[in-house]
């Protein structure tokens, strides 16, 4: 995916093994990965620098995925936002949805769901040009 190359990438998820998970798969593609546990973390993260993709899990320890996206919404509305969460359903995707977010990712996380949103992102992304 060549419009990721050298973008810079924040993931907002508890759970280690994604984040590791993560940014084998976000090196690979040539990002600057950044990977937070919590969506404080997250917030303190984006007060000192700027990325281009912000993904963050539902469920996360203190705030969760969708109050932090509304949160960022208007501070940070350029930037591409994928959410995921095990615990679905059109309600909370619908939501996510009206925070801002491009894409929504249902877990398990498989290389092939992260793909398929960046890809979907991407196209979007290049056809506003």
């Amino acid at each position: 995916m060549n419009w990721l190359e050298r973008k810079k990438v924040l993931l907002v998820d508890d759970d280690p093994t994604i984040r590791d998970s993560m940014r084998l798969f976000f090196d690979a593609e040539g990002c600057q990965y950044t990977s937070v546990e919590s969506a404080e973390r997250a917030l303190e993260e984006l007060a000192s620098g700027s990325y281009d993709l912000i993904i963050s899990d539902y469920k996360l320890p203190g705030m969760d995925g969708l109050e932090f996206l509304g949160r960022i919404r208007e501070s940070h509305p350029t930037v591409a936002k994928i959410f995921i969460t095990a615990y679905g359903g059109p309600g909370l995707f619908s939501q996510a949805e009206q925070m801002g977010v491009a894409g929504c990712i249902e877990k398990p996380l498989t290389p092939e769901k992260v793909e398929t949103c960046l890809a979907l992102i991407g196209e979007t992304r290049i056809n506003r040009r």
